[in-house]
């Protein structure tokens, strides 16, 4: 029987269908665990999101980079680093240090929880939530084209709120039925954009 008390939890190549009260895992790659020929490839924007949902439930992200025979890395895995790490380098305050809040997030797209599970069509209203003492983070799944309306913040006291990454000043309002983040002129990333709030606890 499994001691959560004394083991970490993995789930491979999955992740949990919300909020887990202890620590745990997924490990994952960006392709197979080995190196193959006409291999499918996880791309930047699948790997940020999943990244965002799993550190949103309490978990952790063990990625395997693909190499070749010989050490050097295919083209996929080097594209994949290539755009991980600026994406990193301005929104890893969201991931890195971070706490779960009291609800994972929200949207449209359903994660089913469990192993072997993790190609989900996430979308930019597709939201996860992390909190590092009252600071706020909501982590769009993807790039706003329109009015972003976040339910889940309906009733929570907001004194500020800013896109990581830009100087641009947001415009936002909130009324009894959530939080709704007007699209900036430039957004100043890919794949997933970062919202930055502060929050009366």
């Amino acid at each position: 029987e499994f001691n959560r008390q004394a083991c970490v939890q993995d789930v491979e190549r999955g992740a949990m269908k919300d909020i887990n009260p202890l620590p745990w895992q997924t490990d994952t790659s960006n392709g197979d665990w080995y190196y193959r020929t006409r291999d499918r490839y996880k791309t930047t924007g699948q790997v940020i999101r999943l990244l965002a949902d799993i550190v949103s439930k309490n978990g952790n992200m063990l990625l395997n980079i693909v190499l070749r025979p010989d050490g050097s890395l295919p083209p996929e895995s080097e594209k994949l680093l290539a755009e991980l790490g600026p994406w990193m380098d301005m929104n890893g305050e969201a991931i890195y240090g971070t706490r779960p809040w009291k609800v994972y997030g929200e949207g449209p797209t359903v994660v089913g929880g469990g192993h072997f599970k993790e190609d989900y069509p996430f979308k930019a209203d597709d939201i996860r939530f992390t909190t590092k003492g009252n600071t706020l983070y909501a982590i769009a799944l993807g790039v706003p084209t329109a009015d972003l309306k976040i339910k889940s913040l309906a009733g929570v006291s907001i004194t500020d709120c800013r896109l990581v990454g830009s100087k641009e000043k947001l415009q936002w309002t909130q009324d009894a039925e959530g939080l709704t983040i007007k699209p900036v002129s430039q957004w100043p990333c890919d794949h997933a954009v970062v919202f930055k709030m502060k929050i009366k606890q």
